[in-house]
């Protein structure tokens, strides 16, 4: 007997982990030039963070490439425009701080390309694990109802198929791109909303007499 899936969902509205990823980038003639600007903001960049408690945060791709306007413009492709970037990624369950510390950096010239929400991990494999529990109460209900219609004494489950999807997130909240030489940087604004984790579970089970 093949029991159909028991799918399970609930909604969180705490223990949210905020996310941004922000990045800075150059462009100019001088390759050289453009990587020590790039070395320079993230060495600030790492400062500030070093400075901020309860924020995770690490590097993550440094890119340096031409780029060509014209292709078929001989002069272009001998004298091309260079872009050098890198960014980092900050990540807490201290959504103000994780504000804070973007703000700071933006007015520093980094650019916000993500920030939003997750589900954190410690909440989900929790929610995870609850929703399993009764997706698996009710299959085993429906074995059970299913061997008294057909006037048999049990039902056994033999085989379990779990379909657990990955930690969901929200959609990212994009940022407007600000001048670094603003007088002062406001501080960005996210809300965490909900999120929903689902579990389903399918089952085959044994009735007997």
């Amino acid at each position: 007997m093949f029991v159909h899936p028991g799918l399970c969902i609930r909604r969180f509205e705490r223990k949210y982990l905020l996310s941004a990823v922000l990045q800075f980038m150059v462009r100019g003639p001088d390759s050289t030039a453009l990587q020590h600007q790039v070395n320079q903001a993230m060495t600030q960049a790492l400062e500030i963070l070093g400075e901020t408690d309860g924020v995770d945060y690490q590097t993550q791709q440094y890119n340096v490439h031409p780029v060509y306007s014209r292709r078929d413009d001989p002069e272009t492709l001998e004298q091309p425009i260079w872009q050098a970037q890198q960014s980092l990624r900050l990540s807490s369950l201290d959504s103000p701080a994780v504000l804070a510390a973007v703000a700071e950096l933006q007015a520093q010239g980094l650019q916000v390309q993500h920030l939003g929400y997750s589900l954190s991990p410690a909440a989900y494999r929790q929610a995870s694990e609850s929703l399993l529990e009764a997706a698996i109460a009710s299959l085993q209900r429906k074995a059970q109802q299913t061997a008294q219609l057909l006037d048999k004494q049990q039902a056994e489950i033999i085989e379990l198929s779990l379909n657990d999807g990955p930690n969901p997130g929200l959609r990212a909240m994009s940022m407007a791109r600000t001048s670094a030489d603003s007088a002062e940087m406001a501080t960005p604004v996210a809300a965490p909303g909900r999120t929903t984790v689902t579990v389903s579970v399918s089952a085959r089970a044994l009735i007997s007499p």
